[in-house]
């Protein structure tokens, strides 16, 4: 469908261009198919964006079309909501359906917002998108979803937050990496880590954009005690750039690599019990065999994401490298990113057809490794050598001070050999066995005594009040949601009820009856105001203007009268013609006037 769309939109969709599809079709697809029969649609984008039938188009609106397509298609892929392509003039954009209510989706400032259409927000973006189409830098342009002088609703997900909702103390750092920074935080009382991607040379990409909304939708959607929480997600727009932000869970020991090899903080004093080795590594078995259960692969699972929650608990994290694994057994990625000591080797072989579940029981070999050593393995291999070494089969040098059986499993796990490694399950019911057979029991292994001295009394204390204000959260996230279902039940029934109020009305006006008591309204309460006089006219009572018919004054009296009518009509003493003697023009004084219909005359003085 993707090659559809580019194809049509690449020869224009109508009259004498048709004939062009089918033969523009064959040209796409020879020219970037790959001798492993494979057709990249990165490729295929590049092809169309540099066609002849674009050369009057600047590089920035072809690659706005290219994103319309692409979210056009992955709208389609997922069925999750109703997409349209639309076009205005040379500028392509999506309209979606939320809850009954047309939305544009904004491909241009802020990716993912949304805009009611129509609205003078949706109109505005339609204009900045025609203006960078045709070429214009838009670069002092404020976003739509930025400008409070415009109108219409913005839907937001159920994990949006708003920027102004946060407290980022960023000067106090926790982390930093190729993803951007991590800091201290606040976020509705409760203490957070906020994870920005930021950088003050380089503004976030459209890939880093989809990789870290791609981490946010995994992290929305899991819910694992040995899985770092996901509170919520924002972008924030601030002087023409634009910054991610991530909110989760505040863990204060940090990271195993701190605590097992000192990076970024003060390492563990002593080395660590079998027990503890084996508790940690049960808890990082566990949260893998989650994410495998939700068919989704980590591929960068390694010490500094793994972090180390009260008592003694492992919690994952960092998802910006996982993959939805669909129904096909493997998964196709990129070496950018990963850290060769805990890459397996077939991410590094171009022939090994993709990647399994197998590469993140590798990776957790490595991860135990440390926690029964202290030490990062291979060592004594550099960096550029270890993903060849790897690739011809080296495994892990394994001190002797190592339990056999725990050697046993590392070895296992990081066999060349992909059918020679367990599986996730399989790693961790091994783990059980390994603490069975040395007589641990897992439940009562006591965390380091390092650890212990950070938690007094007071730090206690915090802790049970952060924790019953996260429980709070969460069931005020629940209560949302089930009040976005009442508020989408209730938006389905006014909708029903209008579109009754419509056909009712439609029956109403179609029935002759209706239609001449609308026409033919009450008049018969002027009949005491309408006077005949000499000549064939008739007069009003009330100001003695003259009139050629009696119709005539009841629509004068009904428009200027009706209220001083009534309320001369309930006056039981009322006489109509004499209560305005005097206020006769000259002309009807002069001679004596015909005999009114209420049977009073007048006589000249």
């Amino acid at each position: 469908m993707v090659l559809a769309l580019l194809v049509s939109d690449a020869c224009g969709r109508s009259g004498v261009h048709a004939s062009d599809l089918q033969a523009r079709h064959a040209e796409l697809v020879a020219g970037q198919r790959r001798t492993t029969g494979v057709l990249l649609l990165g490729d295929l984008l590049g092809d169309v964006a540099a066609s002849p039938a674009r050369n009057s188009r600047s590089r920035t609106g072809a690659a706005l079309s290219e994103r319309a397509i692409l979210f056009k298609a992955g709208a389609d892929w997922l069925g999750t909501f109703g997409c349209t392509l639309q076009r205005q003039q040379n500028a392509m954009y999506n309209v979606v359906s939320i809850s009954q209510m047309p939305c544009v989706v904004d491909l241009l400032f802020d990716p993912g917002a949304l805009y009611e259409d129509p609205s003078t927000r949706a109109q505005e973006y339609r204009r900045l998108l025609v203006s960078v189409c045709h070429g214009r830098s838009l670069k002092e342009a404020m976003p739509p979803s930025s400008r409070t002088d415009l109108s219409g609703q913005m839907p937001r997900p159920p994990w949006h937050v708003e920027p102004w909702e946060l407290e980022i103390s960023r000067g106090d750092r926790i982390g930093r990496g190729g993803f951007g920074e991590v800091f201290h935080g606040r976020w509705a009382g409760v203490r957070v880590a906020v994870k920005e991607m930021k950088d003050s040379s380089r503004a976030p990409s459209d890939a880093d954009v989809v990789d870290f909304l791609l981490e946010i939708a995994m992290l929305s959607q899991l819910n694992h005690p040995n899985i770092v929480r996901f509170w919520r997600g924002s972008t924030e727009m601030h002087s023409g750039s634009r910054s991610l932000l991530m909110v989760t869970e505040y863990i204060k020991q940090g990271g195993l690599s701190r605590l097992l090899h000192g990076h970024g903080g003060p390492a563990l004093p002593d080395p660590l019990t079998l027990g503890q080795s084996l508790s940690f590594a049960l808890d990082v078995a566990r949260g893998v065999q989650y994410l495998h259960g939700q068919r989704i692969l980590h591929l960068d699972l390694k010490s500094p994401n793994v972090l180390c929650a009260p008592v003694w608990t492992a919690k994952l994290c960092d998802f910006g490298l996982a993959k939805m694994r669909g129904e096909a057994t493997y998964v196709q990625s990129t070496l950018q990113g990963v850290s060769p000591v805990w890459a397996p080797p077939e991410m590094f072989d171009n022939k090994s057809g993709g990647l399994t579940e197998k590469a993140d029981v590798y990776s957790f070999a490595v991860i135990f490794f440390e926690l029964l050593t202290k030490q990062v393995p291979f060592a004594e291999v550099s960096s550029a050598k270890l993903p060849a070494a790897k690739a011809a089969g080296q495994l892990p040098r394994i001190p002797n001070s190592v339990p056999a059986d725990c050697a046993e499993l590392i070895l296992q796990c990081c066999a060349a050999n992909l059918l020679g490694r367990p599986s996730m399950s399989g790693a961790a019911a091994r783990v059980r066995e390994i603490a069975q057979s040395h007589e641990i029991q897992l439940a009562e292994v006591k965390p380091p005594a390092a650890l212990l001295r950070f938690d007094d009394d007071q730090e206690r204390r915090v802790q049970e009040a952060e924790d019953a204000a996260a429980k709070t959260l969460i069931d005020v996230d629940k209560q949302r949601a089930h009040l976005r279902m009442d508020l989408s039940e209730l938006h389905r029934q006014i909708e029903i009820a209008r579109k009754q109020a419509a056909e009712l009305g439609a029956q109403n006006s179609s029935s002759p009856g209706s239609q001449d008591a609308a026409t033919t309204p009450d008049d018969s309460w002027c009949e005491p105001f309408v006077q005949e006089v000499a000549g064939a006219k008739f007069r009003c009572a009330l100001c003695s203007k003259l009139f050629r018919g009696p119709e005539f004054v009841k629509r004068h009296l009904e428009a200027k009268h009706r209220d001083e009518a009534k309320r001369l009509i309930e006056d039981k003493y009322f006489d109509c013609d004499v209560s305005r003697e005097d206020a006769l023009p000259v002309h009807h004084a002069v001679g004596t006037a015909a005999v009114s219909r209420n049977g009073l005359g007048w006589v000249s003085p």
